[in-house]
Parts: structure tokens; C-alpha cells; sequence
């Protein structure tokens, strides 16, 4: 079904929650770049669903390539009818990973928007299975020397795409990142995602208070960091102009601090059980839990 901004979705999914999502989030964040007067020549959506998300971007930076990297194939299909009319989309259907290899895709029960992937077991086979690939071979198969952005939203698979030293490689030639982490779906994605960051000398801002706009009373986990060619104060406005667009307050762009205590506070700060992060320990920077909602 043909949405009025052109767009297209599957009715009975959850495209249209995706769009609700989307449509206040990126276009904003496409618009603090922009006002930046910075070039913006290479976008990568890692996790790009039913391809609203590289459909924004491509109509918001119309001189960039956006590469649109999909796992499930019914949702690739829909990033292919959603980058008709934009040549500045490149589509591929993989899951980000740590290592070339194939990856099963899985199904969580909550929709087409929280399939997860995982690595496939010797001699499996399937319509669910894709190729797991790295961004570094992203990047040299398409020629890329940096990415201006990235926005990752892969369900937990960020603790392989980030890790190790190919997740170095492609951090430190990431001018501006957008992650969305899944500690629920992947325990310790949180912690290879943020030690990542760390590691690679990014400024990382977030906000602690930001919940899940389709799941009350649980943290969305989402990030924004910049590389040490954009610095701190650059970030820092950024983050700030385009939370204040998107209807946050502009104060919603909290610097975290690289060190465990961050990776503990985080963790404290989030849905994720309390007892898996410091037993009967205070952590600084911690806010008061936070139940799981009851689905």
C-alpha cells in the first residue's frame, strides 16, 4: 500500500509503526548535517527494514549514496519497492557480522521490525539464511573511504558488527554514527557497542530518560557519536540541534564518559535486570530501575 508521502508498506506489518518512528527521527538528524555545511557523501543504514529509513535519507541528502543493508529478504523486498525513483540508494541484502560467513535470520515474535540474525550452524540451509558480511567489505567493494554517517538498528547483531578490529576499521572512518543498541535482545551489546565507540576515541552522547515509543516504561538505547575529526563541541551542537528538532529537549544530548562505570551506569539505566549489572552496588550515573513492561 502507497502511503501519501510516496512511500511504500505492507498492511498487517509493522511498516507503519516503522514509519511513525522514522519519520520524526532522521529527516531532523539529515538537517542538523546539512546546517553543518558539512559534505556528506556516503550514508550506511545498517538495518534498513523495509527501506523507510534509506528512503528518508535519500530524499533528505539527495547527493549521497546511501547504502541500505537488509538480512530478511520480505523486508529487502520492500527496501526495493521503497528506493523506486532514487538512484541514490545502493540495496544489499546481508546482515552486518564480525566475519564473512551465513547468518539465519530469526523471528522474535514482535513483527518484521525485530528480526534477529544469528550464525549459521554447519549444514544449515534455508529461505532464512543470508550472507553475514563486514562493513569494512562494504567499504571496499563499493570504494569507500569513509562514511559520513551511519545509522545501525540490527536487533543485537551490533555486537559482532562493532567488535573487534574490523569494527576499528570502519569506526575510525565514521564521521557521524546514530546506534540504536539492543541490550534485550543481545546482552552484551551494549558493552561491545559502547567499549567499540570507546576504543575508537568517539564523542558518544545519549539520553538516559528516552523511552521506547512503542513499549511504555522501557529505555530506548539510542546513541549518537562523532570521530575525533568532528570533536566534541561540533558533536555536542549536533546532537543538540537535532534532538531539539526531532521534539526532545535540546538538553536531551548527555555526554558519556568512556570507563566501566559508564558501561555500568548504562546498563543500570536501562531495562535490562538490574542483577546482571552490579549486585546490591551503587553505580554512579545510575537512574532508579526501570520495570519491564509486561507484552
Amino acid at each position: 500500500m502507497q502511503q501519501t508521502d510516496g512511500s511504500w508498506v505492507r498492511p498487517g506489518t509493522t511498516d507503519a509503526a516503522v514509519h511513525e518512528e522514522n519519520a520524526p527521527e532522521y529527516p531532523p538528524l539529515a538537517t542538523a548535517l546539512i546546517n553543518l555545511r558539512a559534505t556528506i557523501d556516503y550514508v550506511l543504514d545498517a538495518g534498513a527494514n523495509d527501506g523507510y529509513s534509506s528512503w528518508l535519507f535519500a530524499q533528505a541528502l539527495p547527493n549521497a549514496t546511501v547504502v541500505a543493508v537488509e538480512p530478511s529478504p520480505s523486508n529487502y523486498a520492500m527496501v526495493l519497492a521503497n528506493m523506486q525513483g532514487r538512484s541514490n540508494i545502493v540495496p544489499l541484502l546481508a546482515g552486518l557480522w564480525d566475519e564473512p560467513t551465513k547468518i539465519d535470520i530469526g523471528d522474535t515474535g514482535h513483527g518484521e521490525w525485530a528480526l534477529v540474525t544469528h550464525a549459521s550452524q554447519n549444514g544449515s540451509t534455508g529461505d532464512n539464511q543470508v550472507d553475514g558480511v563486514t562493513v569494512p567489505s562494504i567499504m571496499e567493494s563499493l570504494c569507500i573511504a569513509q562514511w559520513d554517517l551511519v545509522k545501525m538498528d540490527i536487533e543485537g547483531a551490533e555486537a559482532h558488527a562493532m567488535a573487534g578490529k574490523q569494527g576499528q576499521q570502519w569506526l575510525r572512518k565514521t564521521r557521524f554514527f546514530y546506534a540504536e543498541v539492543h541490550p534485550n535482545m543481545e546482552y552484551e551489546s551494549l558493552r561491545v557497542a559502547l567499549q567499540a565507540m570507546f576504543d575508537a576515541e568517539m564523542q558518544v552522547f545519549t539520553f538516559p530518560l528516552l523511552e521506547h515509543p512503542a513499549l511504555r516504561g522501557r529505555r530506548e538505547y539510542i546513541y549518537f557519536a562523532c570521530s575525533g575529526i568532528v570533536g566534541r563541541d561540533v558533536c555536542a551542537s549536533t546532537c543538540t540541534a537535532w534532538r531539539g528538532a526531532s521534539g526532545l529537549s535540546e538538553h536531551a544530548c548527555s555526554l558519556v564518559e568512556p570507563g566501566e562505570q559508564s558501561i555500568l551506569a548504562e546498563y543500570a539505566n536501562s531495562a535490562v535486570p538490574s542483577s546482571k549489572v552490579a549486585p546490591k552496588q551503587e553505580v554512579s550515573g545510575a537512574l532508579e530501575p526501570v520495570d519491564e513492561p509486561t507484552e
